[in-house]
């Protein structure tokens, strides 16, 4: 568990001092569950003439138990079949959302954090323009930003803003960017130019939006457009308009967005992002951690590919998978084996008339034919319950994903698939086994 939730809500500390309760509470409804399993077995054979447990008839042919045996086992098949769609669909959502693009070029960014307390804060800043000029430099580096926000960690801020020739006002997500920033993540311009360190003091007003809030506000051509912040009396002149891209992973929604100009690069944003060309990656990363090591600070120098930040997204979902996939492991191997001792029973009741079927000239399939038919039925039936209730709950969940798969047949009938073949595996040994058994044995019995 703390390897799934720890990148997102930090470990889980248990203490038995401090949990005992909880430990205590666990135990208990294991030992409960176990008296509970083993009890209905003991009141069945307790419920036996003593004449027929002496003949080892140890189940009558009542047909009310039977009923019971077959809900049961039906509704393990249910569970099972249930589990198998979920992890399937569950599966094609995960990797659909990883393979998706983004909107921009992740792979060959490196994001170094800067917030590393540095010891003398005015030393570091002008270390820090020195090695800015160093890296734009360097031949195999593309481009370097700095900013506030990175994608995969933009700020929920947001305020209203409205165009002063219409009145329309729309809730913008703004945040703040270099002009190294759109460069470094490669997110294409669809209308008008970047922002432009040379002209840091008229660019103050210049704002570039993404297609969405363009869309929101109902432009066609948004550069050259005037905006103004509700309840300021701030302006703001459109630039740029970007194409929408994925800042945040994709159970949420592309949102109306602005950037604003935060200044040249410098060490007071939070993070810096760097472009190096395929392969360059360690030994840019290896020449920066040596140089940030001349500004002493309280935090090591770190980073962390952009490629990673995106899968990392997903780190939660694919641990809730793991443990989907388990729990659905583990429901296919109790039910298998809750088959595997019925079908072992039921062929032990029915040795004789095995016996004398083969003796009157029954064929080995015929037998396992036999003794598999009402088994494989009830898994049928599972399926037709099991099927619709997992495409119910699975579209409901998936409705949470902004970015989703459509559940195609295809899914569910695997699912279906392969708990006939677990069950037809499971009956099968068994069947095979009594099948072949030698027919003067089997009528010698009792």
């Amino acid at each position: 568990m703390n390897n799934i939730i720890k990148e997102r809500f930090g470990e889980i500390a248990i203490s038995v001092a401090a949990d005992y309760p909880l430990l205590i509470l666990f135990t208990g409804i294991g030992l409960l569950f176990s008296i509970l399993a083993a009890s209905l077995p003991a009141w069945k054979l307790i419920a036996l003439k003593v004449t027929d447990s002496v003949k080892g008839r140890l189940i009558s042919g009542n047909h009310k138990g039977n009923t019971v045996r077959n809900i049961f086992i039906t509704l393990q098949f249910m569970l099972a079949i249930m589990l198998i769609a979920v992890a399937i669909i569950f599966n094609r959502q995960i990797s659909f959302m990883k393979a998706a693009t983004p909107g921009f070029n992740k792979d060959n960014v490196a994001v170094v954090s800067l917030d590393l307390a540095f010891r003398d804060p005015k030393s570091a800043s002008i270390r820090f323009e020195t090695i800015l000029s160093d890296l734009e430099h360097n031949p195999h580096v593309k481009s370097v930003s700095t900013s506030t926000v990175v994608p995969t960690a933009y700020w929920d801020n947001f305020n209203n803003y409205f165009d002063p020739a219409t009145n329309k006002e729309v809730t913008l997500r703004h945040v703040g960017a270099d002009a190294g920033y759109l460069p470094t993540y490669q997110i294409p311009l669809i209308q008008g130019k970047n922002f432009d360190d040379a002209l840091d003091v008229t660019q103050k007003s210049g704002v570039i939006l993404n297609r969405s809030a363009m869309n929101a506000f109902g432009w066609s051509n948004a550069v050259g457009k005037q905006l103004k912040s509700k309840g300021s009396s701030d302006s703001y002149t459109v630039i740029g308009i970007t194409e929408d891209f994925h800042y945040s992973d994709l159970q949420n929604k592309i949102e109306p967005t602005l950037h604003w100009y935060g200044g040249k690069a410098s060490l007071n944003n939070s993070y810096l992002s760097i472009r190096t060309d395929p392969g360059y990656m360690n030994t840019v990363m290896l020449q920066l951690e040596q140089a940030f090591k001349t500004m002493p600070s309280r935090r090591s120098f770190g980073y962390v590919l952009m490629s990673d930040k995106v899968d990392n997204q997903y780190t939660l979902l694919d641990g809730i998978l793991k443990i989907t996939n388990f729990i659905a492991l583990l429901t296919i191997v109790i039910a298998s084996m809750g088959m595997f001792g019925l079908v072992a029973l039921f062929a032990k009741q029915r040795v004789k008339e095995i016996g004398i079927r083969k003796v009157l000239g029954a064929s080995e399939a015929g037998i396992i034919k036999l003794l598999s038919r009402d088994f494989l039925m009830l898994v049928g039936i599972a399926i037709l319950f099991a099927s619709p209730i997992a495409w119910y709950v699975m579209k409901s969940w998936l409705q949470d994903f902004a970015y989703r798969i459509n559940i195609q047949w295809w899914m569910l009938a695997i699912a279906g698939l392969l708990a006939i073949l677990i069950a037809f595996v499971t009956v099968g040994f068994q069947a095979v086994k009594a099948a072949m058994a030698n027919p003067v044995k089997n009528l010698r019995t009792e």
